[in-house]
């Protein structure tokens, strides 16, 4: 394998030179193949079966990542040929087990091992890691260097609602979904509308009985093109086959991003004249707002709750999955009282069996 330009492999590593990479996600893979480039060894502990990190937990209905497929590469390994513009879970994961497995990095991986505590030795200078592997007894590994690769969404968080141990209905994390949880004509509760709410529910409200989400804080939601569809056969032939406009592609990729630091410089005269950040930033709330007037027929009553009273792009935007349309489905309402506790009354029982 190819080294970088200027690295010798030769006296580069001290005997017995060791790096623990705990995650074998985006993060871990990434590191796993730049120090098989380098020469050092290296150990991938990861707590799953399968790598993959957020894209091999989440499982939910609709998941998928909202950039475009083509941001979603590494630099050393392009044009992977993506089927749609907006890769779908099982897509994304795929592509890193490709990687993995081409870059010499999927021998270096332990499964089932989780890494339960690690300790710093500054008189040695090395690292002592806990390891349980497939539920065994744990082990403990030295390492010279440990790569912390789990990510910030590796472990679920309870739900924090007064009676939630004690409710006898069926509660699901999204990062802990499967193939059997069944919510056909089921009465279903979705906390939260982030990436994750908003992909699901459409989905979810297609299939339940009823559908009650419920909002804390109202979030700016904007289609983008071409989210769902399908990259063309012609259109892959140009990536693999023509030169450069592989690169192109991936240029316009990023380049809306290029500029949205434009969107949140205040513009101190337009808000002395009663604006609200500066034109263009005002502009897009003006759009967005339409968007969300369009998208549930003039409902004031749910405009109302849905409009952020914060400007656009000062929070993580998130990408509509007709998430908006979905609340005016009769069988879908929207709540954004805060919930106090969680119960299941014999009376509903007694509805839905009805």
């Amino acid at each position: 394998m190819d080294l970088p330009a200027g690295v010798d492999r030769r006296d580069t590593r001290p005997g017995g030179y060791s790096v623990a990479i705990v995650g074998a996600g985006f993060s871990g893979i990434a590191m796993g193949v730049q120090l098989a480039r380098l020469g050092i060894p290296f150990t991938v502990y990861e707590r799953r079966s399968e790598i993959g990190g957020v894209w091999s937990i989440n499982t939910y209905p609709d998941v998928r990542v909202d950039t475009l497929s083509a941001s979603y590469e590494y630099s050393f390994e392009k044009k992977y040929p993506w089927t749609e513009y907006f890769a779908r879970q099982s897509e994304v994961r795929a592509y890193l087990d490709h990687v993995a497995r081409k870059h010499g990095v999927y021998e270096h991986i332990v499964f089932d091992a989780e890494v339960t505590s690690a300790r710093f030795d500054d008189v040695e200078k090395t690292w002592t890691l806990t390891v349980t592997e497939a539920k065994q007894s744990p082990t403990t590994v030295v390492a010279n260097v440990v790569v912390a690769a789990s990510g910030l969404f590796a472990t679920p968080r309870e739900l924090p609602v007064e009676g939630a141990a004690e409710f006898s209905g069926q509660i699901v994390h999204t990062t802990e979904w499967n193939d059997s949880i069944d919510y056909a004509g089921k009465n279903v509760a979705i906390i939260g509308n982030g990436s994750t709410g908003v992909q699901l529910l459409s989905k979810v409200a297609s299939e339940a009985a009823s559908v009650t989400v419920y909002q804390r804080t109202p979030q700016w939601i904007s289609p983008r093109a071409r989210y769902g569809e399908a990259i063309s056969e012609e259109l892959q032939w140009l990536f693999q086959a023509m030169p450069f406009y592989w690169n192109w592609n991936k240029y316009i990729a990023g380049f809306a991003s290029n500029d949205l630091r434009e969107l949140l410089i205040a513009d101190e005269q337009w808000i002395a004249d009663g604006g609200d950040v500066n034109k263009r930033n005002d502009a897009m709330r003006e759009m967005l707002v339409e968007y969300i007037r369009n998208q549930v027929n003039d409902r004031e009553d749910l405009i109302e709750k849905l409009v952020p009273d914060y400007p656009p792009m000062t929070r993580r935007p998130v990408v509509d999955n007709q998430w908006y349309a979905s609340l005016t489905r009769d069988n879908v309402e929207l709540v954004t009282t805060p919930i106090e506790r969680l119960s299941f009354r014999r009376a509903d029982l007694r509805r839905r069996r009805a």
